[in-house]
């Protein structure tokens, strides 16, 4: 059981139409505290993909888009490094994003 966590990121245009996200998440247990590293390229504000290196010897990515402001999909692969690959294998996981009451129509790399 997590007891806190933190998160933050920042969005970089690098050009009209591509932006990047790195970001960090910590998340703080009684036993341990595990950190992620994420970085993420919107392309054209509908496309993105993105890369996550977790401190406890895992990594993985993401690619996903936006079929609306309100609604977007995704696919991830998530993998562990070392001897831990031997036991788990890796994750497959699909992802259906719902923005509710976006009343401000928000752009997706800002949530």
């Amino acid at each position: 059981t997590y007891t806190a966590s933190a998160q933050g990121g920042f969005s970089f245009p690098v050009g009209p139409n591509f932006i990047i996200k790195p970001s960090v998440l910590s998340l703080i247990s009684n036993s341990n505290t595990t950190i992620d590293y994420h970085v993420k390229a919107f392309l054209q504000n509908k496309v993105w993909l993105g890369l996550t290196y977790r401190s406890v010897g895992a990594g993985g990515a993401l690619v996903g888009f936006a079929l609306n402001k309100t609604l977007d999909f995704a696919y991830g692969y998530e993998t562990p490094f070392g001897a831990f690959k031997q036991v788990i294998g890796g994750t497959h996981e699909v992802v259906m994003h719902v923005r509710m009451n976006n009343f401000k129509k928000l752009d997706n790399y800002l949530w």
